[in-house]
């Protein structure tokens, strides 16, 4: 989680401003998605701490939640992000 964490942060911070520095027109909203994604990490992160939590349970939810990100996020809005890089000819 930790990993996880840090990575999440130093991988938004880039992106967002390499969407900034190339004009990207939707970065409020990928920015928000970045927000709810650490909003959601930090609360499991909460719930991984509490040892009375069902590990099976929680594992499921973990999984849930970066399947979902993967799908709805990184195989949509990134993308969508690349696709407007690349049309501007940014070569990251």
């Amino acid at each position: 989680m930790q990993f996880l964490e840090e990575y999440a942060v130093v991988h938004f911070q880039t992106e967002e401003g390499i969407m900034i520095d190339n004009e990207y027109p939707f970065v409020e909203q990928h920015r928000k998605e970045h927000a709810t994604f650490i909003k959601y990490f930090l609360h499991l992160k909460e719930i991984l701490q509490d040892k009375s939590e069902d590990r099976i349970y929680l594992t499921f939810r973990i999984q849930l939640f970066l399947g979902d990100w993967i799908i709805n996020h990184t195989a949509k809005t990134d993308r969508h992000l690349g696709n407007y890089l690349r049309r501007r000819g940014v070569n990251i």
